[in-house]
């Protein structure tokens, strides 16, 4: 049950082009992630990614996996959709004007032109209780297609955007993040 303050909300998709073409919890408090349990309007952006990350990393650990890597191309198509949704007030991963995922990575230049590339997409905003990294963790990991995408052994790479504010208009903007967790490969 969600108090009246706290919402989360979450989507997915994932892309693959190459050659041209369970319930899991998360710790609700972790030493080695500081911020983990940092509610949006209490943490820096740059401290709510750094965080996140560190939850999911967690998280990849305990199935096996190694960890992923920031990389700037991908932060870049992640941070301008986060943002977007906020202003728009819209929470998808096609734009009301047709961009799609796959644009965005055009545009942020992270697709190669050998043409063998791997993406996934995991988009959340939450508020409060709900809008804190290992909140966001622990949604996108009880959720098939997110937790498919967080687990994935192939990526290698991630961008995370985080925008201050809710991406619906008339709900209140205070104590609220929207994310977009863009992961990745690539040749």
């Amino acid at each position: 049950m969600h108090s009246p303050g706290s919402r989360l909300i979450c989507k997915s998709i994932a892309v693959l082009a190459v050659g041209g073409a369970g319930l899991a919890a998360v710790p609700a408090a972790s030493a080695a992630c500081p911020g983990a349990d940092a509610q949006p309007g209490d943490v820096s952006v740059t401290g709510y990614e750094a965080s996140l990350l560190c939850v999911v990393n967690q998280q990849r650990h305990q199935f096996g996996r190694h960890d992923l890597t920031p990389q700037r191309n991908l932060r870049r198509a992640a941070t301008r959709h986060a943002s977007a949704m906020v202003a728009g007030g819209y929470f998808a991963h096609t734009s009301p004007d047709g961009v799609t995922f796959v644009d965005r990575l055009v545009r942020a230049k992270f697709i190669p032109s050998s043409g063998r590339w791997r993406a996934g997409e995991n988009l959340a905003a939450g508020r409060g209780t709900q809008g804190t990294p290992a909140a966001i963790a622990t949604a996108w990991m009880n959720s098939k297609g997110h937790r498919r995408n967080l687990l994935e052994p192939g990526y290698t790479m991630v961008g995370i955007g985080v925008a201050r504010g809710w991406p619906a208009p008339g709900i209140g903007q205070s104590n609220s993040v929207t994310i977009d967790m863009d992961l990745g490969w690539r040749r």
